[in-house]
């Protein structure tokens, strides 16, 4: 492989790492996560607020879990190049 290439990979395993981790707090912690979102926005001027907490907070968990599976892509791909 050459050089640029292996940048790639590598920046794509990153990715991947991080997204697994974001998709592993989002899933395991999906009130957290919607508090983070809350606060992120507070201090850009913008209030938010989810309208039915129950559902939002269902469809957090769920949407964490696949990126979870989603995010194996690149980790994946990047352990099966390099090893």
């Amino acid at each position: 492989m050459t050089l640029p290439l292996d940048w790639i990979l590598l920046g794509m395993g990153a990715f991947g790492l991080m997204s697994f981790a974001f998709g592993i707090f989002t899933g395991f912690c999906p009130k957290r996560s919607i508090d983070l979102y809350v606060w992120l926005m507070s201090k850009l001027n913008w209030r938010v607020h989810p309208i039915d907490e129950v559902r939002e907070i269902r469809n957090t968990r769920m949407f964490g879990i696949f990126l979870v599976f989603l995010s194996l892509i690149p980790v994946l791909q990047f352990l099966l190049r390099v090893f």
